[in-house]
């Protein structure tokens, strides 16, 4: 049935908050939207039908800036779902896939906090990693009877990429959230969640390295040495050794630090080419993707990251960014891949990457000029199931 869920409300220009227009969408009256939540990986954020949203596109940012909080740029998203961070301001849009060889299709939603914004320039490997289980809880696709684990093929159509993700089901042919796997950052142990990324070069750009360098040197009066690649996300890594001793030797989420690792980012965006200025850059806050990577002692693992999103810290490490590093370290002749080369460990498919709550592993298929595939684990929990009222 349609209804009209939204009317016709002008809002303070100067606070840059959207104009509202009247929409229709087809939604269960009084005006509510059906989602899950759930945590999927290190993210938690709102899975939903693609049918439960309207048919155009472009008619999205309301409603789900409204279901996640961020109305009127509330920092706290009271209003909404959201848990006031950018890892909890996420939302994935699932549906049955045309393409042929593909069960699903998904496509990730990143929404501001304070802001409101709707990016959907990139992709998150965290919230992927619960497609596969809403998928087979909502019947989007069966088992076979006594199938107790399933794989599923998924088009990501943010980075048109295609993913098999492997997961495990009950014996009521539901999705399976429990189990011994612990992952770094999740308090509770759940049923691993496999994710392998196929033929995850030039996700986003079409290129490996879209600067055409495999190092270079971003903000040339700081002299920061950095690998600016797109492998399931375009990414910048940067070398900690080169960073100002002020940056160094500051807290990373110190808002000095925070301002300097934007300036690097802006200007890597440009440098990927998705942004024709720093100024334009400014406005595409999720995409590129940054992190600061440096060597770390060998019975920790293979090397450290810090990583940010949305101009904040991030509190472990994306999904992607864990594919996209994992795949720098065995390239030739990257900042990760020198540093990793310390080690003189570059031939193992397995890397270890640790981040500020811990480490992850992921297992590379791929030479020095090329990547043929990325695996990773990860795990997922279905929290919530009804609806949000608009």
């Amino acid at each position: 049935m349609t209804t009209e869920i939204l009317q016709e409300t002008k809002v303070d220009n100067a606070r840059n908050s959207i104009e509202w227009s009247t929409l229709h969408l087809s939604l269960t009256p009084p005006h509510r939207l059906p989602l899950t939540v759930m945590r999927a990986g290190t993210s938690r954020g709102l899975f939903l039908h693609r049918n439960a949203l309207p048919h155009d596109i472009k008619d999205w940012k309301p409603v789900l800036l409204a279901a996640i909080g961020s109305i009127g740029n509330d920092e706290r998203q009271l209003d909404g779902l959201g848990g006031g961070t950018s890892t909890t301001s996420k939302v994935a849009v699932i549906s049955k896939s045309k393409i042929q060889g593909i069960d699903i299709e998904y496509t990730f939603i990143q929404l501001g906090v304070g802001e409101e914004i709707m990016d959907m320039t990139g992709t998150c490997g965290n919230m992927l990693s619960g497609v596969g289980p809403f998928a087979l809880d909502e019947g989007l696709v069966t088992p076979t009877p006594g199938q107790r684990e399933m794989t599923i093929s998924i088009w990501d159509t943010n980075t048109r990429t295609k993913i098999f993700e492997t997961f495990e089901v009950t014996r009521y042919g539901k999705y399976q959230p429990n189990g011994d796997t612990y992952i770094s950052g999740v308090k509770r142990p759940g049923s691993a969640v496999k994710i392998q990324y196929l033929d995850p070069a030039g996700s986003v750009t079409n290129q490996l390295f879209p600067s055409g360098a495999r190092q270079q040197v971003l903000l040339d009066e700081s002299s920061v040495k950095a690998t600016l690649i797109d492998v399931v996300n375009p990414f910048i890594f940067v070398d900690w050794r080169s960073l100002p001793e002020t940056i160094r030797s500051a807290e990373p989420n110190d808002e000095k630090v925070l301002q300097f690792i934007e300036r690097v980012r802006r200007a890597g965006a440009v440098e990927f080419g998705l942004a024709q200025n720093i100024e334009k850059a400014a406005m595409i806050r999720a995409t590129p993707k940054i992190a600061v990577i440096k060597p770390v002692d060998d019975s920790v693992g293979d090397i450290f990251v810090t990583a940010y999103t949305m101009g904040q810290l991030h509190p472990a490490l994306q999904l992607s960014g864990t594919a996209c590093l994992a795949a720098a370290m065995r390239l030739n002749n990257t900042v990760p891949s020198e540093i990793y080369r310390i080690k003189a460990r570059a031939q193992d498919k397995s890397i270890t990457i640790v981040h500020r709550q811990g480490p992850i592993s992921a297992i590379v298929d791929g030479d020095g000029d090329s990547i043929k595939s990325v695996s990773v684990i990860r795990t997922a929990r279905r929290l919530f199931e009804g609806y949000y009222v608009l």
